[in-house]
């Protein structure tokens, strides 16, 4: 007689992030409690003032908010008494900062009832528990794009106007995929800046022997989807893995892929209307997924699913530009003056390449701004006046403006020698090349984010152009180069040439009388 009559009951709410073991308290998660009646049919608990909740809120506030908590900044829910025995349920009403909401409304089954020794306790099934535990989960989104060699990932890059950059989106998949009507990718670039591959996109996932990669079948979800809109100059891509069919049934990833990584790797052109300045070339990209498991017993769609949840992430390319002013002793502009620009090639970042040449040979290289340029030969290095240890090759070559100036946009970090080719008649052409090594000190800075705003959205890295580390002065650089005017060797065949010939021989015929006189002289001593 004196064991209590009523008892109580602690939830204890904790959430994962796909792709991580870390379990973290989730506080601010709203849940139904339900009380079985004796005809097997389920009435929320009004939480009366016989209720004792001690932890976490008691958000009960009318009819419509019948039987109502709210988990605790620990993640919990404490009712200390006041609970008849009896079959209950906590039912999840929404999650919070990206955990998908359990629906199911027989997920969190318990019972109070009196143990062998006469005391309330709470079970689960048949198991004495301290507390009912419900664990949820939440996908994650990891943007990269790749160095120029192709190996190490980061979030920033540089690289050539022309160059293919490839990037991938690494998607850790909740354990719940199965349940949810919504898992989309979408990314997003400047359409002057960058252009979508369309034959680049693969999709893949660590469900082979080891964890090896291997591709997601394609009936798992919607091929890429490539859309531009130049007024507002966005170009994008989109990847269903939850595409409905004519039914209204959703498909695509089930338990299979429960805990996997999935990975999209694909290519952009870097455009000629990329930028070099601090701004950088921008990729986003967003993975929309539900908030709450939405799919019924039959495939279909639970109605009113509410808005998904997102994640953003960023990377950013940088290029960069170097340039020849050409002008005279007078500081006048030269027009017509040809440089050529020279590239040394680094092991460190260019990947040399064959290809076919003519019957004699195999072609050998690098593809650069998206191009497969040729070595330069031992021979055109030495007449360039360039280092004969390196490897070189020939970017670009071109004549001066009316301003006496050639620029050239679009340039990644690297060793560059402008070597003019042609002057104007009556000048000298430079004897040594013009370095114009491009080594630009850049780290882009991004405003990073771990919790979820109100309207269910996450922004795990935006680009911060304000605390970017960029030399701006370094990126877009300019060579004045003065020429002047002086003796210049005849070209062969000329006038020039005859004049000098006939002179030579006077002076010979001159030398000859002038042996013959003093031969003359001697004789007759």
């Amino acid at each position: 007689k004196n064991v209590a009559t009523y008892g109580g009951v602690s939830l204890v709410k904790t959430g994962t992030t796909a792709g991580s073991r870390a379990d973290a308290a989730v506080p601010n998660v709203l849940f139904r409690l339900d009380k079985e009646t004796s005809d097997r049919a389920w009435e929320a608990v009004d939480l009366n003032d016989a209720i004792k909740v001690t932890v976490g809120k008691n958000s009960q506030t009318d009819d419509a908010t019948k039987g109502y908590l709210t988990t605790s900044d620990a993640g919990t829910i404490t009712i200390e008494s006041g609970l008849a025995p009896g079959k209950y349920r906590f039912v999840e009403i929404s999650a919070s900062n990206g955990y998908i909401a359990n629906t199911d409304e027989n997920a969190n089954i318990f019972t109070v009832e009196k143990d062998s020794e006469g005391k309330l306790v709470t079970k689960v099934g048949d198991k004495t528990v301290e507390s009912v535990s419900v664990t949820n989960e939440k996908p994650d989104l990891d943007k990269k794009v790749a160095d120029r060699k192709g190996g190490t990932t980061n979030n920033d890059a540089d690289y050539a106007i022309g160059d293919t950059v490839p990037y991938t989106l690494t998607i850790y998949v909740p354990a719940n995929i199965a349940k949810m009507a919504t898992f989309k990718v979408v990314d997003t670039v400047k359409a002057s800046q960058q252009a979508y591959n369309k034959d680049s996109f693969k999709v893949k996932y660590n469900g082979g022997p080891n964890g090896a990669d291997i591709d997601v079948p394609a009936d798992k979800y919607a091929a890429a989807v490539i859309a531009t809109d130049t007024t507002n100059d966005v170009s994008s891509f989109t990847i269903d893995f939850k595409p409905k069919d004519t039914d209204g049934k959703v498909g695509g990833l089930d338990e299979t892929f429960a805990g996997k990584a999935i990975t999209i790797t694909y290519t952009t052109t870097l455009k000629d209307g990329a930028v070099t300045d601090k701004s950088g070339n921008i990729n986003k990209a967003q993975l929309s997924y539900s908030n709450k498991t939405d799919i019924g017993a039959d495939g279909k769609e639970i109605p009113n699913p509410g808005n998904p949840y997102e994640i953003h992430d960023e990377s950013v390319v940088y290029t960069f530009q170097t340039g020849i002013y050409k002008v005279n002793e007078s500081d006048t502009p030269m027009q017509g003056v040809t440089f050529a620009l020279y590239k040394e090639v680094d092991p460190a970042t260019d990947t040399e390449i064959a290809w076919a040449g003519d019957d004699r040979n195999e072609k050998k290289g690098i593809t650069f701004a998206g191009k497969n340029i040729e070595y330069a030969s031992a021979d055109e290095v030495k007449a360039a006046g360039l280092d004969t240890a390196n490897k070189w090759i020939k970017v670009y070559e071109k004549e001066s403006d009316t301003d006496g100036k050639i620029t050239y946009k679009g340039l990644p970090n690297g060793v560059y020698k402008w070597v003019e080719t042609k002057t104007q008649t009556g000048y000298n052409l430079l004897k040594d090349p013009v370095d114009a090594t491009l080594n630009v000190d850049y780290k882009a800075k991004w405003t990073v984010g771990t919790s979820y705003s109100e309207d269910g959205t996450l922004i795990k890295r935006t680009y911060n152009e304000a605390t970017t580390i960029y030399d701006s002065a370094a990126a877009v650089k300019s060579y004045t180069v003065v020429n002047r005017k002086g003796f210049q060797l005849p070209v062969t065949g000329g006038f020039g040439t005859l004049l000098f010939s006939g002179i030579g021989v006077l002076l010979v015929l001159a030398g000859v009388a002038v042996l013959f006189s003093m031969k003359k002289k001697n004789d007759r001593a």
